[in-house]
């Protein structure tokens, strides 16, 4: 049984150790991020409600820099992102609601280059605010990027909008 998990875990760890390359959403290489866009019909958006104005669902993201994503904001103040950018990144954050329907997030996530060597990390803050019909969303963000030592790499920081389109269950 011993061999079995150790050969499991080496298997899954040779899988993520694969994928690792590059897998931040922090620094996006557009050149490598996926082309396929998802294209999602949603109704009014009212999956369970329209939760009065509540960001607390699942969100499809679109970056102005060209990126997208599935983005869960929790009702824990927990929220947990995934982007098409390549191989499929994977970044967290924690959210608090800044007035009637504005959201400010902090989302964390580390940066590799393309031999999956770890080279630092990132800070992403957002200010959102939810339509009225909790639909959708719109707002800003800003990443700035910090070396393994924690000094700031300013060459790297960048700004810009988004939008996004509530995904709900009907």
């Amino acid at each position: 049984m011993r061999t079995f998990v150790k050969c499991v875990s080496a298997a899954i760890a040779a899988i993520l150790l694969t994928c690792a390359a590059d897998a931040s959403c922090g620094k996006p290489n557009i050149s490598r991020s996926a082309t396929t866009k998802a294209n999602l019909s949603q109704g009014n958006g009212t999956g369970q409600g329209n939760r009065s104005g509540s960001i607390v669902g699942l969100w499809l993201v679109n970056y102005s820099f060209g990126a997208q994503s599935f983005d869960q904001w929790h009702a824990d103040g927990n929220e947990f992102e995934v982007a098409n950018l390549a191989p499929g990144v994977v970044c967290q954050g924690t959210w608090a609601q800044a007035g009637p329907g504005v959201f400010k997030l902090v989302h964390l996530g580390w940066n590799f280059d393309f031999s999956g060597n770890l080279i630092g990390y990132y800070v992403e803050t957002q200010l959102n605010t939810v339509s009225g019909d909790g639909a959708s969303y719109n707002g800003t963000f800003d990443f700035k990027f910090y070396f393994n030592d924690g000094t700031r790499d300013y060459a790297d920081d960048f700004s810009g909008t988004l939008t996004a389109t509530r995904i709900s269950a009907n």
